[in-house]
């Protein structure tokens, strides 16, 4: 919200002492990819560690699908349409993997390497915690008697 009020305040507030005057959606993009990838990992990692059968819930899809199509209409309309806030006009596939790149190791590659590096540790934690209240039920279910 802070970052939102601070973007509006700089196009219409007199002056150029935010710098964002004249600054385009890519220039955006390149500035906030890596906050947000860290952000959204560390959030993912400590949901997955908590709740390891968590799924996304149905508002969480829907504000990465509204996300997916804004973006849609920014690409169709920066490289189609020439857009010229965007920005994009001149980008190539490097320079999107350049942005998207932090995005999507830690999405995608991080939790799987993770998992062989430890060799499962978690896996084998949650098994162990499993066993141990199975016996606990079972032990507490025989002295109820």
């Amino acid at each position: 919200m802070a970052w939102t009020g601070l973007v509006i305040a700089g196009y219409l507030v007199p002056g150029n002492w935010t710098g964002f005057r004249g600054q385009t959606l890519w220039a955006r993009l390149n500035l906030l990819v890596l906050p947000a990838a860290v952000t959204i990992m560390t959030a993912l990692v400590g949901l997955r560690a908590r709740r390891p059968q968590t799924r996304l819930r149905p508002y969480q899809k829907a504000i990465i699908a509204v996300l997916a199509a804004g973006w849609i209409v920014t690409l169709i309309g920066g490289y189609a349409l020439q857009w010229q806030w965007t920005g994009y006009a001149g980008n190539t596939l490097w320079g999107w993997l350049g942005i998207f790149l932090p995005l999507v190791f830690p999405a995608l590659l991080l939790p799987p390497l993770l998992k062989r590096v430890t060799g499962n540790a978690a896996g084998r934690a949650r098994v162990a915690y499993q066993a141990v209240t199975a016996r606990t039920a079972i032990a507490t279910a025989g002295t109820s008697r």
